[in-house]
């Protein structure tokens, strides 16, 4: 009897030892660095696995999805947490898993200053980093395939320019009180998803800075706009005869998510720098300009 269980446990493992896992990753070498996003992004990754025996049909196998980021040092950024990440069961044939499943932040776990940064922004630092994958066994403590990584780049990213109105400009009221034109240039580098730009207008009052006005008014002006880096505002206000009414204003950029981008020397808000800028009465003008002149 005894013979006979060791001969059957000698046969399956025969058999299993015939049966083979291999697996292809698809990834995106320059993903969105929200890697908080990467779990809806099929586009940023996808595992294709292939169970495969020459005796014809392959048992189901159970595992263990493996996924860790490190950074150029090679130190890990984060991991899977394979006490807690779920089973996943790898039939006969090909089965191409998403990203969801490889990459589940529910079970992906941030290391050190990496942590702490993540939960800050929602985001890797810019840098070279690599990615690696593998299948472990369903204990965790033996790998089922060899493990496949990718190298990807995060670049810098600079937030918005303000070009228009520059810093300081007056434009004239008679313009001004129906059209005001907006311009400032694009994210560095241009992310393949679409972006947000929420383009806000503050009125500076007499006893304020233009930082009190943009961190304390509400804004006359609040606007998103998605992939274009210009706005026509129409404000329709009436200005004051002689004085001349200065403005504050910023643009705050965010993925399709409504989540904020940052840039390398973050606010914590995602804004670039403010520009301020004049509307100017005709007869403010005339004032102005006799005073210049010693009138």
């Amino acid at each position: 009897m005894k013979n006979s269980i060791f001969f059957f446990f000698l046969f399956i493992c025969t058999l299993q030892s015939f049966a083979q896992i291999t697996q292809t990753l698809v990834f995106n070498t320059r993903p969105p660095a929200a890697v908080n996003t990467w779990d809806g992004r099929n586009d940023v990754l996808t595992l294709i696995v292939n169970n495969t025996s020459i005796q014809g049909t392959a048992p189901t196998r159970s595992t263990k999805i493996n996924a860790k980021i490190t950074d150029a040092d090679g130190n890990i950024v984060g991991q899977t947490n394979k006490s807690i990440a779920p089973i996943k069961l790898i039939p006969n044939g090909s089965t191409t898993i998403r990203a969801a499943e490889v990459f589940d932040r529910n079970y992906f776990e941030y290391i050190g200053s990496y942590k702490n940064k993540i939960n800050q922004t929602g985001r890797i630092p810019s840098g070279n980093y690599t990615f690696t994958i593998q299948l472990d066994s369903s204990a965790g403590n033996l790998a089922l395939t060899q493990p496949i990584t990718r190298s990807f780049l995060l670049a810098p990213i600079q937030l918005p320019i303000l070009l228009i109105p520059v810093e300081g400009s007056s434009l004239p009221a008679e313009v001004a009180q129906s059209v005001i034109t907006f311009r400032w240039t694009p994210l560095v580098p241009r992310p393949k998803e679409n972006t947000k730009y929420r383009l806000q207008v503050f009125e500076v009052l007499e006893h304020q800075t233009p930082m009190q006005a943009l961190r304390g008014n509400q804004p006359l002006l609040d606007k998103t706009v998605s992939n274009i880096t210009q706005y026509i505002w129409n404000p329709q206000l009436i200005f004051k005869d002689s004085i001349p009414t200065k403005f504050i204003w910023t643009i705050q950029s965010m993925d399709i998510q409504n989540n904020i981008i940052v840039g390398e020397v973050p606010n914590g808000e995602g804004r670039s720098e403010a520009k301020t800028f004049m509307v100017v009465p005709a007869n403010a003008t005339e004032r102005l300009g006799k005073r210049n002149n010693g009138l």
